[in-house]
């Protein structure tokens, strides 16, 4: 159980829309955030980076980066980090305030949400209704095994401790839009799927949890989801301790390609494959394939040694 302590945040102005206003950045006020493009990387459709209103932390699912306001102001401004400090403070309510607020130590690099969420916290959520599932070729069977929810028509995406089990929080999708709750909630540190994979089998990375979904629906085991193209360290020691091998089903496209590229030149302790699109060659995802596309992928897939012939 995570410990509680006194630190002191990151330096934040006191009200956060009006410094982004200052700094030029669109916005838009959702509850307690502020949703935006994020400044770390070149982002084109909000919905994946947000601010809290609170205390300026901030985090983007995209990129898996994140911060505390003056890290924002660092990188719209290029100053130094005494720089956007002192900025951040010149905006304060309270120059003299410490901006103290209480926050959980974490121990082995995870998280304690027990005092923000729970089980409890999914009774408001709805099974997805059929057309929902049909757009996206997932059976409601599997949608119910894999914890998927519904929220007036938005994904609602568990993230759960990989050991036990508990629920961290969630991943709410909609089209362009995603949103974390709790801000912050470390899915690089899990992957989705794991409640229903079996140890020892193959275990097929893909980046959308929906993904995941869809491809036990089309008959394929062992799919998991990295909650994004930003495969960590971490989820790759989950896979090595519970899979006996890997096929890489991330992404057609370039940030996925070069991804899996990665995995594959530097990843020596598994025995790793790279699912073949070569059937549906157009297809962004597995989401986008037939259920005869995704079992030929699987079946055909691509040794590390013929993706290298191809590249080079």
């Amino acid at each position: 159980m995570a410990s509680r302590r006194r630190v002191r945040s990151s330096p934040a102005p006191g009200n956060i829309p009006a410094a982004l206003d200052e700094l030029g950045i669109a916005h838009t006020v959702r509850g307690d955030e502020v949703v935006m493009l994020c400044p770390y990387h070149d982002d084109r459709h909000a919905g994946s980076f947000s601010v809290r209103l609170d205390t300026g932390q901030n985090y983007c699912f995209s990129c898996d980066t994140g911060g505390g306001f003056d890290r924002i102001v660092r990188a719209v401004l290029k100053c130094d980090p005494f720089t956007a400090g002192r900025w951040c403070r010149d905006r304060a309510y309270d120059t003299d305030s410490p901006f103290e607020h209480e926050e959980l130590e974490y121990s082995s690099g995870k998280i304690d949400t027990s005092e923000q969420v729970n089980e409890a916290s999914l009774v408001l959520y709805t099974a997805p209704p059929q057309d929902a599932l049909e757009s996206r070729q997932i059976d409601a069977e599997t949608a119910a095994a894999f914890g998927l929810l519904w929220d007036q028509g938005t994904w609602i995406i568990p993230v759960r401790d990989p050991d036990s089990g508990t629920l961290w929080g969630w991943q709410a999708k909609r089209d362009k839009f995603f949103r974390n709750y709790p801000p912050g909630v470390p899915k690089s540190l899990t992957l989705f799927g794991l409640g229903c994979f079996r140890d020892g089998d193959v275990a097929v990375l893909v980046e959308s949890p929906l993904d995941t979904v869809r491809l036990a629906s089309a008959g394929v085991p062992g799919a998991l989801s990295s909650y994004g193209v930003g495969v960590s360290d971490e989820q790759l020691a989950i896979i090595r301790q519970r899979a006996s091998g890997l096929v890489l089903a991330l992404d057609n496209d370039m940030p996925g390609m070069k991804k899996t590229v990665d995995i594959c030149r530097t990843e020596h302790r598994m025995d790793i494959q790279v699912f073949n699109y070569g059937a549906q060659p157009d297809a962004k995802d597995p989401g986008d394939m037939t259920s005869e596309a995704c079992r030929w992928g699987m079946d055909n897939a691509l040794l590390w040694s013929e993706i290298q012939e191809i590249i080079t």
